[in-house]
């Protein structure tokens, strides 16, 4: 398996009713591991209002979701917790996409959430809750080092490694994570759910739009946020409308266990409430966000440019476009026409052909080293950076610009984040994209990552 050999000990699994958090449960209960499960809340029933079930069943962390968590809980014996975390996730995740769009980046929301949400929120409530380690379901490979300390490497299956969005993991989270299923193929993990009689599960879709707009519709989406005034479009409540929501679900028919032990679990087990595992959003500033979105003119009309800055049509808000963005650009020319540059000062977007899109260098913001003795390997012959989720990795090298210590969540210094990293690639690379992430790589290895720049 992918995570390190240790003793006996005591781990949460982050469930969230798919197939891979469900066989990472499997795996590490056939190891002889304390298992619980730890799900939790993102999106409120208000969010998905209008969506069709198909739609619906696309997003994830939903109540439906938390069931079919509840559910493998049960079949596996382990106690199962639910933390909500709808305001954290609405003011870390959807506030700040949203500012990144209207500030004409295109951001990748998973990454944000899994630094937020899952890797420092989730691992403290793990530890409140007295585990040692906690569990996801990424594809992506923990191995210790010889002489100490640990190393982030791509999955066995690449056509499912997530490695790319796990650069912000430093040393002390990865002593404390594992991911069980990152020296698996997918058809493995179907298997393995489908031969210890989780039929569903094993059938279960992966989700492949952002899971809180599973229609895929970003500028409708962000239109709404706009109108809602931002932190308003989630289902806010307190413990006891939220447990009224829970109760008011359907039984479990298939295993008699009522859905409203959701809510029964996260209150009683180990004094969960009086620890605060489960929030009372009543009770944090998120309505305070800094992320804010505020409304104002400048967000829409502006001018579609060509490379020479001649005015060649008009646009109504530049977090319609992205970088790369071919259709409905709303020009006619000769040649297909690409968006090649955003400028968020004046809303004006640059369109060029697709000799314009290419660029020999970009910037890294707040790197982030996975050990920060990896500085020496920014010269190595083998260093590859991945600009997108799921774009090649291209042959570079790096050099650190600004080399001073950075802040991170919670103002935590005791970090490895160098502020600037300018990449040079070996070719010209198409489709840079400022808010996207560039992760480095030495090999198999991750080196690091950060926010792009041109």
């Amino acid at each position: 398996m992918s995570f390190i050999k240790i003793n006996k000990k005591t781990v949460a699994v982050a469930m969230s009713g798919g197939v891979d958090s469900s066989v990472s449960a499997i795996i590490l209960k056939k190891r002889g591991f304390n298992v619980l499960g730890l799900s939790m809340r993102l999106i409120g029933d208000l969010h998905n209002k209008g969506l069709n079930e198909e739609l619906i069943e696309k997003s994830c962390c939903s109540i439906s979701d938390i069931i079919d968590a509840k559910r493998v809980c049960v079949r596996l014996g382990i106690p199962h917790f639910v933390i909500n975390l709808e305001d954290e996730f609405q003011e870390n995740v959807i506030d700040k996409f949203t500012q990144e769009y209207l500030e004409g980046k295109t951001p990748n929301p998973c990454i944000l959430c899994n630094k937020i949400l899952k890797f420092d929120i989730l691992l403290k409530r793990a530890a409140q809750l007295g585990a040692d380690y906690l569990a996801t379901g990424h594809y992506a490979r923990i191995t210790k080092k010889l002489k100490g300390g640990f190393n982030l490497i791509k999955a066995k299956d690449p056509s499912k490694d997530q490695s790319y969005v796990l650069y912000n993991l430093n040393q002390e989270s990865l002593s404390r994570l594992i991911f069980p299923v990152g020296n698996l193929y997918k058809t493995d993990i179907r298997k393995i759910a489908l031969e210890n009689g989780f039929n569903e599960i094993s059938k279960k879709k992966d989700s492949v739009e952002i899971c809180f707009i599973p229609d895929g519709n970003y500028h409708k989406f962000i239109l709404n946020q706009l109108q809602a005034g931002g932190n308003n479009n989630t289902d806010k409540c307190d413990n006891e409308s939220c447990s009224d929501k829970f109760l008011n679900l359907e039984k479990d028919t298939d295993n008699n266990y009522s859905s409203s032990k959701i809510i029964n679990d996260a209150y009683n087990n180990n004094n969960i409430r009086n620890n605060n595992i489960y929030n009372n959003p009543k009770n944090n500033n998120s309505n305070n966000s800094k992320n804010k979105v505020l409304i104002t003119e400048n967000h829409y009309n502006g001018h579609i440019k060509n490379m020479a800055g001649e005015i060649i049509g008009k646009h109504n808000g530049i977090f319609q476009y992205t970088v790369g963005q071919r259709k409905r650009l709303g020009v006619a020319s000769a040649q297909p026409l690409y968006v090649v540059k955003i400028d968020p000062s004046t809303k004006d977007i640059f369109v060029g052909t697709i000799n314009d899109c290419y660029s020999n260098e970009l910037y890294i913001n707040d790197f982030n080293f996975i050990d920060i003795k990896y500085k020496n390997k920014l010269s190595e012959p083998e260093l590859t950076a991945k600009i997108r989720y799921s774009s090649l990795n291209y042959k570079c090298s790096a050099e650190i610009i600004n080399n001073e210590i950075s802040d991170t969540i919670n103002g935590d210094k005791k970090s490895n984040h160098i502020i600037k990293v300018k990449v040079k690639f070996k070719e010209p690379v198409k489709f840079i994209t400022p808010g996207q992430s560039a992760v480095l790589y030495s090999g198999l290895k991750v080196i690091g990552g950060g926010i792009i720049e041109i």
